[in-house]
């Protein structure tokens, strides 16, 4: 695994090491001689470095990063459908969904780098029938919560979310993961409708319809949500 260091200086009282985004992070704590300095940094980058080792990799979700200038692509669905693509290069950008989970579309030189942001938009609308069903279904089954909106839409820092109001929002990258891990998230922010925080009650609730819940959380963190 190839990781960068990044070294700061600090006033705190001991050194430490974190690991954050792919970078060691080495904090020297104040008033360290330069020999000090680098039998801290040595010991605490090896030491740290032992334990990057051990996590394991994460699956970055990137369905549309291997177009080039025209292709076709036939994108397995874990919610056992299939997205196919086919993008060329033109003079004028359109997009349009011509089948269920069909989309053909037109970039230009300009316009690529925002190609995978406009099949995430896409990908959210063919799947939003999808996605409301399964809701209704686990709503009727487990809580019986009132869900005022659902929301499809790609983001960097969540699975899912539901606000006090019912409005949920759901990831389509729900697609790319197995079918228990959609439905531990479902469940999980339905499950906020009754409780709104991490609260031991809302746990408690989670644990009913979802008794694995420690092991799905464990397995999502193997997914990597990347930036577009």
């Amino acid at each position: 695994m190839n990781t960068d260091v990044v070294i700061e200086q600090t006033n705190n009282k001991h050194s430490r090491a974190v690991f954050k985004n792919n970078t060691i992070i080495i904090r020297l704590a104040k008033r360290l001689s330069t020999n000090e300095q680098k039998k801290h940094i040595e010991h605490l980058f090896n030491s740290m470095q032992k334990r990057v080792q051990k996590i394991p990799k994460r699956t970055a979700i990137k369905p549309f990063s291997m177009f080039n200038d025209a292709q076709i692509a036939h994108i397995p669905l874990t919610n056992d459908s299939v997205l196919t693509v086919t993008l060329r290069l033109g003079e004028k950008q359109r997009f349009r969904i011509t089948d269920s989970y069909t989309i053909n579309g037109v970039y230009t030189s300009t316009t690529r780098p925002n190609v995978s942001k406009k099949l995430w938009q896409l990908l959210s609308i063919c799947s939003a029938e999808f996605f409301t069903g399964e809701v209704q279904k686990l709503n009727q089954e487990t809580y019986n919560v009132a869900v005022q909106k659902i929301s499809i839409a790609y983001k960097t820092s969540a699975w899912g979310s539901m606000s006090t109001a019912g409005h949920l929002r759901i990831n389509p990258a729900l697609l790319f993961v197995p079918k228990h891990l959609r439905n531990y998230v479902l469940i999980h922010e339905l499950a906020h409708g009754l409780e709104p925080n991490h609260s031991k009650k809302f746990w408690e609730q989670v644990e009913k319809f979802a008794p694995n819940y420690r092991e799905c959380r464990k397995e999502l963190q193997l997914y990597e949500l990347p930036k577009l």
